[in-house]
């Protein structure tokens, strides 16, 4: 790869740290923040600065698609599309094994259930893919973590499934421009790498449920 490909790509990508960093800075909004809006922290707070940290870590979700995107127009919503069809087979695949039984299981009473997890999952893919491909998912009845396992996989995989239509003509044409969150305003840009951000998380934390119920997940198999 010269230096103009590897321009293509991590010029697009630096803009979109930068952009997350930015509306950290001015105080957007987390999903996961369990503060509430009001509670939200200042720019100089230590949460702030963790928040920042990890948008530091988005230079990973760009480089872990350099090879499909370097050739790309649009290198950051080619590396999004890259994840998602990642987590389109790491998250069914990943509901699927736990057995039913085990979907209230949280290793400590203040964790989230494993069926909280992939519920969460589900209704934040239609949101955030949603908000990023400028459409809505199909109303239906929301799923809740305590709902029968085939009724949670079914839902996960009907919001992979919606991310895969919102997100097919996505460009890096308008990734400065604002989407609403948690009634605030962010770049499409920071939704971008929030959205592939919570991918990594609760796969990680998935996961790691799996391997305490004896299970491994997807991605060991493929490995």
């Amino acid at each position: 790869m010269d230096k103009g490909d590897q321009r293509q790509f991590t010029d697009p990508c630096r803009r979109l740290t930068d952009s997350f960093a930015a509306d950290l800075r001015t105080g957007a909004p987390h999903a996961h923040s369990d503060v509430s809006m009001r509670d939200y922290p200042q720019p100089d707070s230590p949460m702030t600065r963790t928040l920042l940290f990890r948008a530091a870590s988005a230079a990973a979700f760009c480089l872990s698609a350099l090879p499909l995107s370097a050739q790309s127009a649009s290198p950051v919503a080619a590396a999004l599309k890259y994840s998602l069809a990642t987590a389109s087979k790491n998250f069914p695949g990943s509901a699927e094994r736990m057995p039913e039984d085990k979907y209230s299981y949280k290793p400590t009473p203040g964790n989230m259930t494993y069926g909280d997890h992939m519920a969460h999952m589900a209704d934040f893919n239609e949101m955030m893919c949603g908000l990023i491909g400028g459409t809505t998912a199909p109303a239906h009845d929301k799923v809740a973590g305590t709902a029968p396992k085939a009724a949670i996989v079914a839902q996960v995989k009907a919001s992979f499934a919606f991310c895969s239509t919102a997100l097919a003509n996505l460009d890096d044409s308008q990734l400065a421009a604002t989407v609403p969150f948690f009634g605030s305003q962010i770049s499409r840009a920071a939704a971008i790498i929030i959205l592939s951000a919570d991918w990594s998380d609760h796969y990680a934390v998935t996961s790691t449920y799996l391997r305490l119920n004896g299970l491994l997940p997807p991605t060991a198999g493929r490995m």
